[in-house]
């Protein structure tokens, strides 16, 4: 009856007259249809008729082109080139009227009738009435992002041309009733309203048009929505069960998976569904989506209660449980039936296949029934089964020239005997009752633009990858992507086609002219270049990797050890004959890892531990082939391909940057080596190359160039930060150097005497003794750069060889192989007056290095007379695991320029431990340097989005997918109210033990907590405060505050140490008072921090101790001995025995620094630490405490930092 009652409010008057609702094809019997006319198309790119196309190769006639677009609700229907039906909801304007006799191809289902000609179409009115666009504005909506879109209908890109018109239109012509723009040139479709509590403010959607700079066109994940004119489709739905799934690899509901975080709730499942076109959705473990075409069977139910899990959206209600679905019916008809038989189909085999839409293998249970629904519920038109396990999918019928004789497709099928599921490179086809389709704008795809390519092992696009050596155009690699479910597609060097379920990002487009070789299927068209590559969208929604929840990225090649230490020591497995990079990352993802590595093509290792830049190994070292896939790199022999697990790539730490330095052409400030990575430069890279051939230093210079060398920059030649701010050319968003400017780096090698270290020559017997680590120092090898080289990657051994080759090992060479000294005589290569071993002949030194060592050459402590030398006492301070000497001043910032790279931001909305209510972010008006100071600032959010809105965090640093990096506000779940900074130095500068000096003005304002922290590195013993925080300064920003009948006002100063388990976290503390306040004046925190104690100082005062030598300090905070076993492996002062880095921020309110019975002002604090609510309430107060900020004294402000060596 419902479908009967929505075609009828759109039918002509006299249809009301019959008294009845009668079927739709009787219906369609008693309308009126007409011919309206032949009309000029415009062909694939500019379709006359946009609102729907389907193909009747054999059957086409007037009457079924007319049948079929009104069934589809379209008001006309047109006919062209014999088999192709067009439907439209406008009629044809009249300027493109040609003559009759200009359509002249014969039906191909009645040769008596005409249906149009070439680019002609014969037009009919197929009795509907023709709808009226009517264009009115809703407003203005926040949009969740990709896998979480508003508008769920039909996207479509107009880069060059859109306007809300342009949209309207679009949408209007493909049935829909809500229009949406954003980022200027996006248009998104519905055939339902946004909810009212998406709504955002007008002002936030304020992006120019693409195709008129005086409309707007959204904004910054935010839509401007109008309606089309079309009626807004309402749907009936209901629960029908809980139901068992699967788990990832055998789902129950597999048409299409999307994951919600923070908003998922069944409406908005239920929503998705139906506007993709599947009878079923179900929801899952709070967040999880899933849509089938096919009700799941009822020997799947369980128990309602076992759906038990609240809705990330909406906690009221209930979003399936663990391995359960809580499944529903959309409104959409099921329409399954078994398939129609078209014939046995000659395969082409892997690389070529008929089918190539989706393919999945059933080796126990293949029936063709079966393969009919996974096709049918993946949205495929035809399936065919092969080699009795094997499913392919296909939106379209293989082409008759490729059948072959029923008697070869001869295979009992797997999961029932006595049916046959296709044979060698044979396919038994069956329709499975979707209607076929070709892949949307197929040659009108929209083009994104030219980019640049990584080259082997660091694809840009590395979903896929095909070549066509004599055939490719990018209507091809058009085709081939969209057919294995790929949004983009890519060309390159004239016959490489690569697909990618992921946009390429913008910071790696080029020229369009950069994109110049010429297709090899047609001399006519560009395919790429070199490193180069051509991308369009294919038509399909942009997704992630199969098996994912995040895209795993390419990180490097990285060297792996054999001395028993694997770089990477998570988890491994092999996989002969079936690896490839994407099984390897799925692999680690469900193991938990952050990490996935591949080696000798068939091994995969995961890790959670970023690799450092140590390891780093040019990707060409990486070169052999997945056993899985050819046309994918596995690492080398000892070389690991590594990969992220997350939507970017985590900077790895280069060594300790020195600053940026003048360079000329000739002759060079670093001489050693140059190395130009065109492409792919991060400044990890070369540090690591620098570090490999045994250089001191890595200077990276004009985005793309490497320099290394042993000569430590000119003091005299230094400028300021702003010279070396060009983009890296591997990664936009990091800075490599400038025009003759060098980024400056060590590399980390120390420069330890070998005297009184020689142990003897060896007979290497042509099999090498040390066998853990070798690598060849060209320009650079001596005895004492071998040694250093070998110390600082762990090795208790080190060994020259053939006057270039230096050895790496853990075990003393048996003495039996000793010879005398005078057979290691070759000259070294990087002093002509030492030996460095000989032919097979090795000669070995101890890393064990003494308390006395010459200075190692950094930048605050560089001899003004280049011809002394300093002895130095090798201190207990460590930088970066690297010793260094007693007194030097191993980090100094004065804030004399704008932030560099030794600064990163915290990006998060703040959660565990502390749960501050503020969100830290890398916002100019947030974090600055005004006057050679550092001064944070925190920033109150607008109401109505902390109420209503969504954060998504661009290079969040927390956790992804989870609240860290973003969710919508919804009931009491809000926003944070405020925004602030957070800055630490963990990728540059980390440190064990030494003297730290921070000037400083603290902030007043209420609820307000300055942040000069110490934060472990590593956290070797568990995670937050079990690994300890060191807080060198810590002042409430309330004036008038008393907890626990003690004044904790601003004028109270504490400094200490943090540590403990989560559920029972101490501290220590001293305290000291000023008459008012700790922001009238700069003072200056110090804390000296040894291996056996740690005190802290204000100003002048006398150090006072927290922890002295003897004590064990989690003995003299309290924690019992149970819990103290906690760090048993340490030292008495552990936690804070390991390398810390430096953090400094500002934030707002927390679970931890105010207790629960303060009162602010002789009115009680406005949350309690436990609540529920807490966030809300401290929102709900804002009256109050808003009122005590401003923006000169509620700012944490910085004059220097100083850390010393002990």
């Amino acid at each position: 009856m419902r479908a009967c009652t929505v075609h009828l409010v759109a039918f002509l008057v006299s249809v009301f007259t019959l008294g009845r609702c009668q079927t739709l094809d009787s219906l369609f019997d008693v309308l009126e249809t007409n011919y309206l006319g032949c009309y000029i198309d415009g062909g694939i790119d500019n379709r006359l008729m946009r609102g729907f196309q389907e193909n009747f190769q054999q059957t086409l006639t007037p009457s079924l082109c007319k049948k079929f677009c009104f069934d589809k609700g379209f008001a006309f229907a047109g006919t062209q080139y014999s088999y192709e039906c067009f439907c439209a909801n406008t009629r044809p304007p009249d300027e493109k009227k040609s003559a009759d006799d200009q359509c002249v191809s014969r039906c191909s289902g009645d040769q008596a009738n005409v249906c149009g000609g070439p680019n002609r179409l014969s037009v009919y009115s197929t009795g509907i009435r023709e709808k009226q666009q009517r264009r009115a504005y809703i407003g203005c909506f926040v949009d969740g992002g990709i896998g979480n879109r508003l508008l769920t209908g039909l996207q479509q890109d107009f880069p060059q041309s859109l306007t809300q018109d342009v949209c309207n239109k679009h949408c209007f012509e493909k049935g829909f009733a809500f229009a949406g723009t954003q980022y200027s040139y996006e248009c998104f479709c519905s055939s339902s309203k946004p909810p009212e509590y998406k709504r955002a403010p007008d002002n936030q959607c304020d992006t120019k048009c693409a195709g008129d700079k005086n409309r707007i066109c959204g904004g910054t994940n935010r839509l401007s929505v109008y309606s089309t004119g079309v009626e807004p489709t309402e749907v009936d739905t209901a629960y029908i069960g809980c139901y068992i799934d699967g788990g990832q690899e055998n789902r129950l509901l597999q048409g299409l998976e999307l994951n919600l975080y923070g908003t998922l709730t069944p409406e908005i499942c239920k929503k998705t569904c139906f506007e993709k076109g599947f009878a079923f959705a179900g929801t899952q473990y709070s967040y999880e989506c899933f849509c089938s075409r096919i009700r799941p069977p009822d020997t799947k139910k369980s128990s309602d209660a076992q759906c038990d899990s609240k809705c990330a959206g909406d906690q009221s209600k209930f979003c399936g449980g663990i391995n359960r679905l809580s499944v529903y019916t959309t409104g959409v008809k099921e329409t399954y039936a078994s398939g129609l038989y078209h014939g046995c189909y000659i395969d082409g085999g892997v690389g070529n296949r008929l089918l190539r839409g989706f393919q999945q293998d059933f080796q126990q249970t293949l029936t063709q029934d079966l393969c009919s629904k996974f096709c049918y519920d993946k949205g495929f038109a035809f399936a065919g089964t092969q080699y009795s396990y094997e499913c392919f999918c296909s939106r379209n019928k293989p082409p008759d020239h490729k059948r072959a004789p029923d008697v070869q497709c001869d295979t009992p099928c797997a999961g029932d005997r006595n049916k046959v599921c296709g044979g060698t490179d044979r396919l038994s086809v069956y329709s499975t009752g979707i209607e076929q389709t070709d892949a949307p704008d197929y040659g009108a795809e929209v083009y994104i633009g030219c980019f640049i390519d990584g080259n082997v092992g660091n694809r840009l696009m590395h979903g896929l990858q095909q070549d066509f050596p004599d055939t490719l155009t990018q209507e091809v690699c058009n085709r081939h992507c969209y057919d294995k479910g790929f949004a983009f597609a890519g060309t390159q060097y004239s016959y490489e086609c690569f697909c990618s379920r992921t946009r390429p990002p913008t910071y790696k487009k080029a020229p369009d002219n950069q994109c110049n070789a010429k297709c090899a299927g047609d001399k006519s068209k560009t395919c790429g270049g070199s490193d180069r590559l051509s991308v369009y969208s294919t038509g399909i929604e942009q997704t992630q990797e199969p098996g994912t929840e995040t895209v795993f990225k390419y990180v490097g090649c990285f060297k792996d050890f054999a001395n028993g230490t694997r770089l990477m020591k998570g988890f491994h497995q092999d996989f002969p004959d079936s690896l490839t990079n994407q099984l390897c990352a799925r692999l680690c993802r469900r193991k938990g890892f952050r990490y996935a590595g591949m080696q000798y093509g068939k091994e995969c290792f995961c890790d959670s531990n970023k690799p450092k830049f140590q390891h780093f190994a040019k990707d060409e070292e990486c070169s052999t082939r997945c056993d899985g896939n050819n046309n994918q790199i596995c690492g080398g022999n000892w070389r690991i391909s590594m990969f992220e697990i997350a939507g970017h790539v985590t900077a790895i730490d280069p060594g300790t940057y020195l600053g940026c330095y003048k360079d000329q052409e000739s002759p060079r400030a670093l001489k050693g080596h140059m190395e130009d990575f065109r492409n792919n430069l991060v400044p990890f890279m070369c540090t690591g190359l620098c570090y490999s051939m045994g250089f001191l230093y890595a200077g990276i210079q004009y985005s793309k160039q490497c320099f290394c060398g042993d000569e430590h920059p000119n003091p005299n030649l230094k400028v300021v930060e702003a010279e070396c701010a060009k983009p890296c050319s591997g990664d936009a968003t990091k800075k490599c150097g400038g025009d003759y400017r060098n980024a400056v780096y060590q590399t980390g090698i120390p420069d330890v005497p070998v005297h009184e270290k020689y142990v003897g020559c060896y007979n290497d017997f042509n099999n090498h003794i040390f066998k853990a680590h070798k690598t060849t120092l060209d320009k650079t090898n001596t005895p004492r750069r071998c040694l250093n080289y070998c110390w600082q990657l762990g090795f208790k051994y080190s060994g020259v060889e053939y006057g270039r080759e230096c050895l790496c090992g853990d075990d003393k060479p048996d003495s039996s192989f000793l010879v005398s000294g005078d057979e290691c005589s070759i000259t070294c290569s990087g002093d002509q007056l030492e030996t460095c071993g000989g032919n097979w002949r090795l000669a070995v030194y101890s890393t064990d290095i003494s308390a006395s060592v010459e200075p190692l050459e950094i930048d605050q402590r560089m001899p003004t007379d280049s011809t002394t030398v300093r002895t130095c006492h090798l201190s207990k301070t460590t930088i970066n695991g690297r010793k260094v000497c007693s007194g030097d001043v191993i980090f100094e910032e004065q804030f004399s320029s704008p932030l560099g790279e030794k600064w990163k931001h915290t990006i998060k909305i703040s959660e565990a431990p502390d749960y501050e209510f503020a969100v830290f972010q890398a916002n100019p008006k947030n974090s600055f340097v005004s006057q050679n100071k550092l001064v944070i600032k925190p920033t109150i959010l607008d109401d109505l989005h902390v109420l209503t809105g969504s954060l998504d965090l661009e290079g969040c640093t927390g956790t992804p997918g989870t609240r860290e990096c973003g969710f919508q506000a919804f009931s009491y779940n809000i926003l944070p109210p405020v925004a602030s900074a957070r800055i630490n130095t963990r990728n540059s500068f980390s440190f064990r033990y030494g003297i730290v000096e921070v000037k400083a003005k603290l902030p007043v304002g209420d609820w307000l907590v300055p942040e000069l922290w110490l934060e472990p590195k590593n956290h070797p013993y568990g995670p937050n405060y079990a690994s300890g925080r060191i807080r060198l300064a810590m002042c409430r920003g309330n004036k008038n505050l008393q907890c626990n009948g003690q004044d904790f006002g601003s004028n109270h100063l504490e400094s200490g140490v943090v540590m403990g388990p989560a559920n029972d976290v101490r501290s220590r503390s001293i305290s000291s008072t000023v008459p008012d306040n700790w922001h009238d004046y700069f003072h200056t925190y110090t804390l000296y921090w040894t291996p056996d104690s740690i005190s802290f100082k204000t100003d002048n005062e006398l150090p006072q101790e927290i922890v002295s030598s003897g004590g064990r300090l989690c003995e003299i905070i309290g924690f019992s001995s149970n819990t103290c076993t906690l760090w048993g492996s340490g030292s008495n002062i552990a936690p804070f025995d390991t390398d810390f880095y430096l953090s400094l921020g500002l934030s707002s309110g927390n679970a931890r620094d105010f207790p629960d019975d303060c009162v602010n002002r002789d009115q009680t604090k406005p949350w309690k630490n436990l609540q529920v609510k807490a966030l809300l309430n401290f929102w709900q107060d804002k009256a109050n405490w808003s009122s005590t900020w401003n923006d000169e004294k509620s700012t944490l402000t910085v004059e220097y930092i100083r850390v010393t060596a002990l």
